[in-house]
């Protein structure tokens, strides 16, 4: 465990998972989720996603690392190149060997629902930034909804595009997977430190929010460069990619905006946001226009819930505890059991390894477990209210229906009715 390429790479991976909290499907989600169940939810949804790193990882890449001098490797007689490696071909491979053709199509299934999956998110959440932050905001903030939605729907279709065509060209080069993860954070990284402020801030002003990103990527980059001329004297793919630049640029990008974003609110003046504006003059889209909109959807558009002082209450104690959690878990995993182990320079003896992959894989079927049976049971009571609907019952929705498993008090009345009373009247 003792490898200081090791750290200066986790140390890389640290600064560039900070740009998922840029991510917009991320706070999209955030925004749309019921406060009550985003805390829950996020925590549950970061521990879970961390056996795919931690998981597959340890299983494929050690499969792969042992099954190359075997004859069932893809690649026999030769080992994996570096490209291969790049380009992430070690859990195919690795799969390939152990279940065969069916192995390798498991996990091309395995990645295409990966991919539509965030991809379909992030088209929606893009598609609902542009229309609703930018253009009805900023272009014509009185469009009607039916206009709001053909928005949306042309912008889905062109982000998909844009996105396809970097793909493809990004496939013809030799830029592999590795490479955009770790240095992903000096483009994305940059806009951490003012978003935080746009919510925990309020004297910090436009100005600041618009350039403080643009100048940490610009400082990322040239720092990113410099520091590869400086290691390698070339700039090459591979050079660029190297960790030492890599956490160099990261790692510049993430801190100069702290710098940036109060010099730029204090040059130009603070802005002072005024937070109650966000309790009055919230305008609503109106839907009425849109075709299949129903009386009852727009009804509960139209509703607005205000935040009582209990309410404001778990708000504010959810926050603590999320706070508390992740600190927690941050220091966990990033201190108190890797540096242990790196500062002893600890070899792993056949028990702890076994350990290690018994972990794992613990890690793996618990995370299984909770994102496929807790959805489930969740919306129990969604579920129970559809199933009631196809056999022809009809259920009081008075008294709602709840879909989180939040309340025990939002109970249904179901009442035994004919599927179709007109006929039997007649």
């Amino acid at each position: 465990m003792k490898s200081l390429n090791g750290v200066v790479l986790g140390i890389v991976i640290f600064t560039t998972g900070w740009s998922a909290v840029v991510d917009v499907q991320l706070f999209q989600k955030a925004i749309a989720a019921n406060p009550a169940n985003t805390m829950g939810g996020y925590m549950l949804g970061g521990l879970c996603w961390f056996a795919i790193p931690f998981c597959l990882a340890t299983t494929f890449g050690l499969v792969a690392r042992a099954l190359q001098s075997n004859p069932v490797f893809p690649t026999f007689p030769r080992a994996m190149t570096e490209g291969e490696v790049n380009a992430g071909l070690a859990m195919p491979y690795a799969a390939q060997a152990i279940l065969g053709r069916g192995g390798a199509i498991a996990v091309l299934l395995m990645m295409f629902m990966a991919v539509t999956s965030a991809f379909s998110s992030d088209l929606v959440c893009v598609a609902s930034v542009m229309t609703y932050g930018v253009y009805r905001s900023y272009v014509n903030p009185k469009a009607t909804g039916a206009k709001l939605v053909r928005l949306s729907h042309f912008v889905v279709v062109a982000f998909a595009a844009f996105c396809a065509c970097i793909a493809a060209g990004l496939s013809q080069t030799s830029i592999g997977v590795n490479f955009i993860v770790t240095s992903i954070g000096i483009v994305c990284a940059p806009g951490v430190f003012p978003l935080a402020c746009t919510i925990l801030w309020r004297k910090q002003n436009t100005v600041a929010v618009v350039l403080a990103p643009l100048l940490g990527t610009a400082t990322g980059i040239a720092c990113w460069l410099g520091s590869t001329h400086h290691w390698f004297n070339v700039i090459t793919v591979d050079t660029l990619g190297s960790v030492y630049p890599l956490v160099v640029g990261n790692a510049t990008a993430l801190i100069s905006p702290m710098i940036y974003s109060p010099i730029l609110t204090y040059v130009f003046g603070p802005q002072n946001f005024r937070w109650s504006k966000f309790r009055e003059n919230i305008y609503i889209v109106d839907d009425s226009d849109v075709v299949g909109m129903t009386e009852k959807q727009l009804s509960q558009q139209r509703h607005e819930d205000e935040i009582t002082s209990e309410g404001n209450f778990r708000l504010k104690r959810a926050r603590t505890i999320a706070a508390v959690a992740s600190i927690t878990v941050t220091l966990a995993f990033i201190i108190l059991f890797p540096m242990p182990l790196y500062g002893t320079g600890y070899v792993f003896s056949k028990v702890f390894f076994r350990f290690w992959v018994v972990w794992t894989f613990l890690w793996a079927w618990s995370a299984a477990l909770i994102i496929t049976v807790l959805p489930l049971w969740q919306g129990r009571r969604t579920l129970w209210h559809v199933a009631r609907r196809m056999l022809g019952l009809r259920i009081d929705t008075d008294k709602g229906v709840g879909s989180t498993g939040g309340s025990e008090s939002a109970e249904t009345e179901v009442v035994m009715v004919e599927a179709d009373p007109e006929k039997k009247a007649e």
